[in-house]
């Protein structure tokens, strides 16, 4: 009898880490397999099993619960989470953008609801996506909740493919989206969502005020933009310093006319300021030499000035380049200079013709 006893203790122990061993399984993206021990917590922010394991849904391929109702919910979320989080992982990793924005849409009424990581995950593909689409304004949108959502930097270290530096974490400037926005539409919608973005970040970083700043520009609403300039902390901030030196620039000359004092300034230090700077301030500089221009030679000079800023933007910053060859394109036009005017619209249209100015151009013919 005690054999027996002993042996169908044995059996009954074997068969129940069996059924846990067998139906209690994740299948993770790797790939690999982990057993889970019940009761489960599955919900948007993941699963979690009674031993503390805890598991994101970008990390997941599938699993084997023996809970009927587990299996379900399962199967439910992962076709709603894990699936559309697999595909933006995969695809940023392989630095393909394509498609991004749609994926991202699908995850639109659970962003609040998931993980850290997923959520992490969600904003750098949005942002991506965004960029992608010459859509700046919504870009920086997306960048600034990365940053609220933390772990940016590791984040970051996971896919190299996205191109994000320590420095444009720790700054919140974001060297591929300059300051510079022209779409005012896109513009009031970003500056709604960037208002809640930033109130949530732990501390303001010089992106977040040079960001809002730019958009503020770009809806007309100077004296917004000079009000929060005023508050910057300039003098523990040398990169506020320098923006602040910059946006003069525009705020002077949708007033009227820039002063001259503000361009000598712009000028004399145009050698010492950042790149992302340089790039900016040479464009409101063309924008102060083009309404200036009064001889043929000052034409000619102005749009040789917007080509020279399109040549150095290029690809990396196709917005900037869009608008300094539609501008060439106007100058060129308004002197009668056709030929001119027809060989910068036809690059224009060749590589550009999807941002805001390329769409302008079509629109006007």
């Amino acid at each position: 009898m005690l054999a027996v006893f002993l042996l169908l203790h044995i059996g009954s122990c074997s068969w129940s880490q069996t059924t846990v061993d067998v139906n209690d399984i994740l299948f993770l993206n790797g790939p690999s397999r982990i057993q889970v021990t019940p009761p489960l917590e599955i919900g948007e922010a993941g699963i979690s099993d009674s031993n503390g394991q805890r598991f994101a849904w970008r990390t997941i391929w599938s699993a084997r619960l023996s809970n009927a109702a587990d299996q379900q919910k399962f199967d439910s979320l992962r076709q709603e989470l894990a699936e559309p989080l697999y595909l933006m992982n995969r695809r940023l990793r392989l630095g393909d953008t394509r498609g991004l924005l749609e994926l991202c849409e699908k995850l639109e009424n659970f962003a609040s609801r998931l993980s850290q990581e997923d959520a992490s995950l969600l904003a750098l593909a949005s942002l991506r996506g965004s960029f992608q689409n010459h859509q700046g304004e919504i870009a920086i949108v997306h960048w600034l909740n990365f940053l609220r959502i933390g772990s940016a930097s590791s984040m970051a270290a996971c896919y190299p493919e996205a191109d994000i530096s320590e420095e444009e974490v720790e700054s919140g400037m974001l060297i591929s989206v300059l300051p510079l926005f022209f779409d005012s539409s896109r513009a009031r919608t970003a500056l709604s969502q960037l208002d809640r973005s930033v109130h949530q970040l732990k501390e303001s970083t010089t992106g977040d005020r040079v960001y809002r700043v730019a958009l503020l520009l770009a809806c007309d609403d100077i004296e917004e933009a000079q009000r929060q300039m005023i508050s910057w902390p300039v003098a523990e901030n040398p990169a506020l310093k320098e923006w602040q030196q910059i946006f003069a620039l525009p705020i002077e000359l949708q007033r009227g006319t820039a002063d001259r004092d503000t361009i000598v300034s712009i000028e004399n230090d145009l050698a010492e300021f950042s790149h992302m700077g340089q790039l900016v301030a040479r464009f409101w500089l063309a924008v102060t030499q083009s309404t200036s221009s009064r001889t043929d030679r000052d034409f000619r000079d102005a749009i040789l000035i917007w080509l020279d800023i399109a040549a150095e933007s290029g690809d990396r910053h196709p917005n900037l380049t869009a608008a300094a060859l539609f501008r060439a394109q106007e100058l060129a036009e308004a002197r009668n200079w056709t030929f001119e005017a027809s060989r910068i619209r036809s690059e224009l249209m060749e590589k550009y013709r999807m941002t805001y100015f390329g769409k302008l151009a079509r629109e006007k013919r």
